[in-house]
């Protein structure tokens, strides 16, 4: 055979063998690409992943929509009452709901509410709670009780024994002349630092208020009593003059002399009628005085009724007492601790009443109309 025809050895070089890469460059390329392409979806993975936590986590913690009522259901009252408050809406307890004397209702869980969970109509600003373990005034009227008695459908005459039912008591409604009504003019000139009552143990101490608010608030009163009087009513109030000083246990002593008391304020950012409510306190030094719940109940039927006609002259909502600027501490108001009769505090917008007469006499009237429906629902 010739030299050509000799069979020429090939190198064989395995598929497996470690240095694929060098010689062929373009698989090297490839397994670079397909590690970059799985991080990148690795990481896409990861972000969604912690996108939808955090939506989460947003959805839980958010505050409630103020155009949305949220749902209390399953909450205990005082855990309603901060939910509703940051959605600027009011907590109040059915009137078919008798609440024994001295009840703390804040632990009490709810168990329905009106209205729904949902989407809030521009009129609502008010959550009705039933709570458990509460009974209808029907079923406390029916075992005697005296809540029962008193807010049944059917009231005792007090020169009988005859019986007549709501309707025809509000047709004779109680007459105007022995209806005592007071003005407290917001705030006192030379008030002193302090002033610690013995008998509370609270600073009762008042102060100056904001810049004219002393006799923009005074005028307004004078204005206000003097439109009530003309309708019969009989008029108290807590001070002499705009310079006069008069503390804060003074001017509840003398509300709890009347029917009702109406505090006037006025504040640049806040415009709201104030009243207090069940479970609030002021507190100094260890010692912590209760809003009376009856007060509480009282005060907010009489804001309600306020509410509608004073919203027409610079007024936004309805909410319950925020502490004051006295050296106490405590939601409540001192004057609202030492209330024994239904208080609201209004604070004016500024603009209606300082400068304005046109706007305090629009403001007393609105006063006066609030005044004269609440009086004639009772």
């Amino acid at each position: 055979m010739g030299k050509h025809s000799k069979r020429r050895k090939h190198k064989v070089y395995s598929d497996t063998s470690s240095f694929d890469g060098d010689f062929f460059p373009e698989t090297k390329g490839r397994g670079i690409k397909r590690k970059i392409r799985s991080f990148f979806y690795a990481f896409l993975i990861a972000v969604l992943f912690c996108g939808l936590v955090m939506g989460a986590v947003f959805l839980l913690t958010k505050s409630p929509s103020e155009n949305e009522i949220p749902r209390v259901i399953g909450l205990t009252y005082a855990e309603a009452r901060k939910i509703l408050e940051l959605a600027d809406l009011e907590i109040v307890v059915s009137d078919n709901l008798y609440i024994p004397p001295n009840r703390n209702i804040n632990k009490l869980v709810i168990t329905e509410q009106n209205p729904k969970p949902g989407p809030r109509k521009a009129d609502e600003h008010t959550v009705t709670v039933w709570l458990k373990t509460l009974k209808p005034i029907s079923i406390a009227k029916k075992n005697g009780t005296k809540e029962g008695k008193k807010n049944g459908n059917n009231v005792a005459r007090e020169n009988g024994g005859s019986k007549t039912n709501d309707s025809d008591r509000s047709q004779q409604p109680q007459p105007k002349n022995t209806i005592r009504v007071c003005i407290d003019p917001g705030h006192s000139a030379n008030s002193p630092a302090s002033e610690i009552d013995p008998e509370t143990g609270l600073d009762v101490a008042d102060n100056s208020g904001a810049a004219g608010e002393l006799e923009a608030m005074w005028e307004l009163a004078i204005t206000t009593k003097s439109m009530l009087e003309s309708l019969g009513y009989r008029v108290v109030l807590t001070k002499e003059s705009p310079a006069s000083y008069v503390n804060l246990k003074r001017r509840a002593e003398i509300g709890n002399s009347c029917s009702v008391v109406v505090r006037l304020h006025y504040d640049p950012n806040l415009h709201a009628i104030l009243y207090p409510g069940e479970g609030q306190y002021k507190e100094r030094g260890g010692r912590r005085l209760y809003v009376d719940p009856a007060v509480s109940r009282a005060s907010r039927e009489l804001a309600n009724s306020l509410f509608p006609f004073l919203k027409e002259v610079g007024i936004t909502r309805i909410m319950n007492d925020v502490g004051g600027t006295s050296n106490n501490s405590g939601p409540a108001f001192v004057g609202s601790v030492l209330s024994k009769v239904p208080v609201v505090l209004i604070e004016n917008n500024p603009s209606w009443v300082r400068n304005n007469p046109q706007g305090r006499e629009l403001v007393a009237r609105s006063i006066v109309r609030g005044l004269e429906a609440y009086f004639k629902s009772r």
